[in-house]
This record gives C-alpha cells, sequence and structure tokens, in this order.
C-alpha cells in the first residue's frame, strides 16, 4: 500500500513539473485532468477517474461543462472534486467573447463566439442573434435543442423573441455535432420558413451560420441560399 502511494505521488509530481516546464504543450485531455482531480483527490491514482470522466462526457470541454451533480453520478467523484471541475468550467466563460452590443458586418463575426458555446455539444442546438438598425447584437436567443421536428416550435419563438426584444434583423445559428460541414435540405427548408415568416412581421434574415468543432459555414457566403428575396 505504501509503495502504491509512494509511486502515484512521484507521478502527480512529473505531471506538475512537466506543466510547470512546458504548460500544457504534449498533455492529453487525460493528464490534464488527472493532474487538475490531484488537487482535490491527493492521496489516489487519479488517472483511470480522468479516462472515466472523458468515456461518461465525450470530451474535456463537455467534462468542464457539467454540473456538479451530474459530475457527482460518475464513481469516485465526490463534491469537491465535482465543484472544483464546473468552477474551472465557469472561470473559461470569462474568456468567452461578449457579444451584445456589438456590431455585426457579418455571420462569420459571431463564429469565436458560437465555437466556445455550441461547437462540441453533443446534441444539435438552434439559436438566433438578434439585431437592431445598426446592426448591432440586442440579444442571443437558445431557441430550441436535441428536436427533430422542430419547425413550427422554433418559427413560434423565433417571432416572440423577434417581437418581444424590437429586432429588426436575425441571424440563424446551429451546429452539427456529427461535424458535417455542409447544411441539409431540412437546413434549408427551414431557413426559407423563417425568412418567409419573419418577412410577415417586418424582420430581415440575414444569414444561417452551421458550426463545426472545426469550421464555420454562412449559407449567405455559400451563396446556398438568397436572403434578399
Amino acid at each position: 500500500m505504501i509503495k502504491v502511494e509512494n509511486d502515484a505521488s512521484g507521478h502527480r509530481k512529473r505531471l506538475k513539473d512537466r506543466w510547470l516546464n512546458v504548460g500544457d504543450e504534449g498533455f492529453s485531455d487525460y493528464e490534464m485532468l488527472e493532474l487538475l482531480l490531484s488537487f482535490s483527490i491527493p492521496r489516489k491514482d487519479t488517472k483511470a477517474l480522468s479516462k472515466l470522466l472523458l468515456r461518461r462526457f465525450g470530451n474535456l470541454y463537455n467534462v468542464l461543462k457539467s454540473t456538479p451533480d451530474q459530475l457527482k453520478n460518475v464513481h469516485g467523484m465526490g463534491e469537491n472534486s465535482s465543484i472544483l471541475l464546473n468552477l474551472c468550467g465557469s472561470l473559461s466563460d470569462l474568456e468567452k467573447p461578449k457579444i451584445l452590443g456589438s456590431k455585426i458586418q457579418s455571420a462569420y463575426d459571431l463564429t469565436d463566439y458560437f465555437h466556445r458555446e455550441i461547437g462540441f455539444k453533443e446534441e444539435e442546438y438552434f439559436y438566433i442573434v438578434l439585431l437592431n438598425q445598426k446592426n448591432k447584437v440586442i440579444s442571443v436567443e437558445q431557441i430550441e435543442h436535441g428536436i427533430e421536428n422542430r419547425a413550427q416550435i422554433y418559427l413560434k419563438k423565433i417571432v416572440r423573441s423577434c417581437l418581444d426584444y424590437f429586432a429588426t434583423g436575425v441571424i440563424c445559428i446551429h451546429n452539427h455535432p456529427s461535424g458535417t460541414e455542409e447544411f441539409s435540405n431540412s437546413d434549408i427548408e427551414l431557413t426559407k420558413k423563417i425568412h418567409t415568416v419573419l418577412k410577415s412581421v417586418e424582420v430581415r434574415l440575414l444569414d444561417h451560420l452551421l458550426i463545426t468543432q472545426t469550421e464555420s459555414i454562412s449559407m449567405l457566403e455559400k451563396g446556398i441560399y438568397s436572403f434578399n428575396n
């Protein structure tokens, strides 16, 4: 037993020394989690727990964005460790680009924000960004996530949000968890329906942005749909 503790202690020290010398260079996701958990679980090897967390939640981002209750459901995770990981995820939001009040020249101005927000989600999320007459962001609204038969639900919520905020322009954003870097036929059909219903309340649909883990694709820039009709 003493030998195991000494081995674990020596391994943690080597991880800390590597971090001090080179930062995150060469660190795998599980090693970063392992090092982080060593501060809340000082007397046990945390490698197996780190790998278990990654298997359960899919990637490091999702681990850090999970709630303490979700984390505590993983065998080996106590309250302190769950709070620590959740706190790290919350602190990372401080670096998230702030877009409220920003003037939007094109949908690509939203790329950094939404890569952080939904680029690594395991379900499909659909957002709208509401703009005023000067193309400044007045609100970011999550419409739905994980719903397949979605058109009627989306249309009602989108119109309601536009009227609530007196928006004059809208940009739609959604992610493809599969990583597919093309708009589907259903994406295009939904865009047409949103365009039509927004015209009826004198709101412009300006673009539809697709987000994956590595790319962002503008429906307007790709010429997939004409937003001027």
